[in-house]
């Protein structure tokens, strides 16, 4: 049936027989099951309502940073000037440290907001198809097109993995940098005509 490799297509979801407090009482080994769990890339475990156990705390906190996806931008390089309506070449190296891939594919984009006017900002997609991530290194080498009507000037330029229907950041990277919009700012980039 395959089922080793079902964590590719779906997420799996576990349900504990009892509770965390229930396996704290009978003295189970919180280290193997959460191991386990892990292993069979996890996206999400249900402990019912109970409160878990304050000595595994710690345990179960570091747990769900591993459980599913979790994003991690290593690298990213590109060129210091851009002309509009060219091609912007880029590099990035992604790691997944999480144990399974996202299964709903949102869009990388890069946002261009004028240095000068913060009014003035443009959202360019990439291609990237996201949900191909599983955990490990994800090496990108790519280009996305400049907008024809940009103006020439200087740009902070962020990256996010934005909702298909907004185009607003809808997933959190494991990341220092998020602004409150959600974006998280790379550097800058002058544009020109």
């Amino acid at each position: 049936s395959n089922i080793d490799n079902a964590w590719k297509r779906g997420p799996i979801a576990l349900e504990t027989c009892w509770t965390m407090d229930k396996w704290y009482t009978e003295g189970w080994d919180i280290d193997f099951i959460l191991g386990k769990a892990l292993e069979w890339h996890t996206t999400g475990v249900n402990n019912g309502s109970d409160a878990v156990p304050e000595a595994w705390w710690p345990k179960i906190q570091e747990f769900e940073k591993k459980l599913g996806y979790r994003f991690v931008l290593r690298e990213l390089t590109y060129p210091s000037s851009v002309k509009n309506n060219e091609s912007l070449e880029y590099t990035m190296k992604w790691e997944n440290i999480g144990v399974a891939p996202i299964y709903k594919q949102y869009p990388l984009a890069f946002n261009l907001r004028s240095v000068s006017d913060s009014t003035k900002r443009y959202i360019v997609r990439t291609d990237e198809k996201i949900t191909n991530w599983m955990p490990g290194i994800t090496g990108i080498k790519s280009a996305v097109k400049i907008p024809v009507n940009i103006p020439s000037g200087k740009y902070e330029i962020s990256i996010g993995l934005v909702s298909p229907i907004t185009n607003a950041p809808s997933i959190r990277l494991a990341i220092e940098g998020r602004s409150s919009d959600g974006w998280y700012k790379m550097g800058e980039i002058r544009v020109s005509n």
